[in-house]
């Protein structure tokens, strides 16, 4: 829900997939980028999905960028089991 806690999260554990959006209450969400590599060294793969485009001028090290108001749930879904199957 933000992004202190994010921080905290993926100092703790290691994620699959993150899913982020970028613009956080209490900063911006791209500071989070990359997130920390996975225990074997494989990227840790992210799927930004925000309630904004994102600048086209500002690239981001995301595997897809995804407006909420535009993105179906099928669609997130099939983003989601993309990314995580890429890296697998």
């Amino acid at each position: 829900r933000t992004l202190s806690e994010a921080k905290r999260l993926l100092a703790q554990e290691e994620f699959d997939l993150v899913v982020l959006d970028i613009f956080l209450p209490d900063g911006d969400g791209e500071d989070l980028l990359p997130p920390p590599a996975r225990k074997d060294g494989s990227p840790t793969p992210v799927i930004v999905f925000s309630v904004k485009g994102i600048s086209k001028h500002k690239p981001l090290n995301a595997n897809a960028v995804l407006v909420k108001s535009r993105t179906s749930n099928e669609v997130l879904l099939e983003t989601i089991k993309t990314a995580i199957n890429a890296n697998t």
